[in-house]
């Protein structure tokens, strides 16, 4: 399946059943309406049961810009690529960039990588790319573990993945893990919604998180996306 440099990308959501709502993505060329093709991904495991983890409830609006932009910018050009997608909940933007052509890695929580597995098991047949799938926590130490078997990375992308309130001050080490995976030539996307205020006047940490990657990572091309209301 062959796609040309301009590509449209819908996300919708499906629970027909009534027993398990998937996440619809339908990738198409802009020019082609039959060039077209479909990943769904589930929101509970092949037995119904589901993960009581905030990534695995929907698409977040931050994922889903997040993947806007790849298909928007990068549609073209990520044949080949080595993805990294940290705390990647769903995994839609990581399995958009596979769908493209790159070969991607979906890092979460090891709670989330047998639902994980199973999706890139059920997506197979639609993927130009191929995708791995890796427990990983956050932090230097842990990336550079993870680098001897894994290597640096093109494209380092993560979404909604800073929220202090919630996650407290894990943008640290994420953006440790950011610096530790890409290198000299890499991109990091990063997509964030802000909600500064939306917890007991609490700040969302973005801004820390940023000032951080921004000193880890002073020779690196970072280009931010921003969420600024809800989808």
């Amino acid at each position: 399946m062959a796609f040309e440099p301009s590509v449209t990308l819908q996300v919708s959501t499906d629970d027909c059943d009534g027993s398990c709502a998937e996440t619809v993505v339908r990738i198409a060329a802009a020019n082609d309406a039959c060039d077209m093709c479909e990943i769904r991904l589930r929101h509970c495991g092949p037995d119904g049961g589901r993960l009581r983890l905030a990534g695995q409830a929907k698409a977040w609006p931050a994922a889903i810009t997040l993947a806007d932009f790849l298909v928007a910018n990068l549609a073209s050009a990520l044949t080949g690529w080595r993805v990294l997608e940290l705390g990647c909940g769903l995994g839609l933007p990581g399995f958009v960039c596979a769908v493209l052509g790159a070969d991607v890695l979906l890092t979460d929580v090891v709670e989330a990588c047998p639902l994980l597995q199973s999706r890139v098991k059920q997506n197979a047949p639609q993927l130009r790319g191929t995708v791995q799938v890796c427990p990983l926590s956050w932090g230097a130490d842990a990336a550079s573990a993870a680098m001897a078997n894994y290597g640096n990375y093109d494209l380092v992308i993560c979404s909604d993945c800073v929220y202090e309130p919630l996650y407290g001050k894990s943008w640290r080490p994420l953006a440790e893990s950011v610096t530790a995976f890409c290198r000299a030539g890499s991109v990091a996307l990063v997509s964030v919604q802000r909600r500064d205020g939306e917890f007991e006047d609490a700040v969302d940490g973005v801004d820390k998180f940023l000032k951080a990657a921004e000193e880890m990572m002073p020779t690196i091309s970072v280009t931010k996306v921003f969420v600024s209301t809800p989808l």
